[in-house]
């Protein structure tokens, strides 16, 4: 019942009714799920676990030369719910303060299936180490259990929700919070409102559904939701196969920008990861000054 409750929402998200129609059926939706219960087996357990830290480093235009080398991580996809415990939400913090990050990224989905879950994700959450803070969006499972309860949680656990909001985290350096963009309410004059034309913002927001659309100017834009497609077999994307519209994973060139889709920690449907394992990406900013 929740697996066909999250297939109605999907459909029924604004611009997607007839893509998910001409693609899966809900009864394929539901198939595709068991099959991949029945392949994935341990192999899936496994990588479910196997993090990954990829680090790159990324020149941002007019960043000032003292903030040269300011570390970044970005976290997405949580999922805290029946199939991610905390003790996993608390490793993965671990090994991002292990990172040493000036900042970190949250960017959306931050519990499944009840509102409620946002309490034990924010115990972990509020570990974090970072000096420059703690920033989050939400996604679009956070809007479905509850906007305001998911932040007044991630709130109490020390970290800033940016819906529509920027801020600056230091000279030449501007961070933009962009709200989920199936069932969020994004809003692209409030959100780069006082952002100087000539600057090159890092611009975070759930789901890279309207890169296209968004990245009309030189910025750095970091979204989730699409897991990495969670589960990849036979060459069918199994979890994800309608969600990212060729954005799966990794970096992108998108107009005058550039888009990086992490693949998150958490999952949805099955608790199984099959060539696409979770991951914490860390990003060193360069200055062209320096």
């Amino acid at each position: 019942p929740r697996i066909e409750l999250r297939a109605r929402r999907c459909i029924q998200s604004a611009g997607m009714r007839r893509l998910f129609q001409s693609k899966v059926t809900r009864r394929a939706f539901l198939g595709v799920g068991v099959a991949a219960l029945a392949t994935g087996g341990v192999a899936g357990r496994r990588e479910m676990y196997s993090l990954d830290l990829p680090e790159y480093d990324v020149p941002i235009a007019g960043l000032s030369s003292a903030l040269d080398g300011f570390r970044i991580a970005q976290i997405s996809d949580l999922h805290r719910g029946p199939l991610v415990s905390e003790d996993w939400l608390h490793e993965c913090v671990d090994r991002c303060n292990d990172l040493h990050p000036d900042a970190v990224l949250l960017t959306g989905d931050f519990i499944s299936i009840r509102a409620s879950y946002i309490d034990s994700c924010a115990e972990a959450l509020k570990r974090l180490q970072a000096s420059h803070g703690c920033y989050a969006v939400l996604g679009n499972h956070d809007h479905w259990e509850g906007a305001d309860r998911i932040t007044q949680g991630l709130q109490a656990a020390g970290v800033e929700v940016l819906t529509n909001q920027n801020t600056r985290l230091g000279e030449g350096l501007h961070l933009v919070g962009v709200d989920e963009t199936w069932v969020g309410h994004p809003d692209r004059h409030a959100a780069f409102l006082g952002v100087p034309n000539d600057a090159h913002p890092l611009v975070m927001t759930h789901n890279p559904w309207q890169a296209d659309a968004w990245i009309d100017r030189p910025m750095t834009m970091l979204c989730g939701h699409t897991h990495g497609g969670q589960v990849n077999i036979f060459g069918m994307r199994a979890i994800h196969s309608m969600r990212g519209l060729g954005y799966l994973s990794g970096w992108f060139d998108v107009g005058p920008g550039k888009l990086y889709v992490n693949r998150g920690v958490g999952v949805v449907t099955v608790p199984l990861r099959l060539g696409a394992p979770p991951e914490i990406t860390l990003f060193r900013l360069r200055s062209a000054a320096a």
